[in-house]
């Protein structure tokens, strides 16, 4: 019973550590464009960062939409 408590607690801290606040993904956003080459605090910045913000959200969209499109698994023998 208590190994399996930590077996537990561990897995919880391994997919905590795994998520990234919204800060973050602020954070990088504003880093990935500073390394393409654009200037912070400018337009075409700003323009950059809200390009990332809406492919990373077109992109959990697209991965939501696919898991619950998914046909769900059958067990057992198949159809006779």
């Amino acid at each position: 019973m208590i190994r399996a408590f930590f077996l537990l607690l561990a897995l919880s801290a391994f997919v905590a550590a795994c998520t990234t606040s919204p800060e973050q993904q602020a954070a990088n956003d504003e880093q990935r464009c500073t390394a393409n080459g654009y200037k912070p605090q400018t337009k075409d910045h700003d323009d950059c960062v809200l390009r990332q913000q809406a492919s990373r959200d077109s992109r959990m969209q697209r991965q939501h939409r696919e898991l619950v499109e998914r046909p769900a698994p059958t067990y057992g023998p198949g159809p006779r």
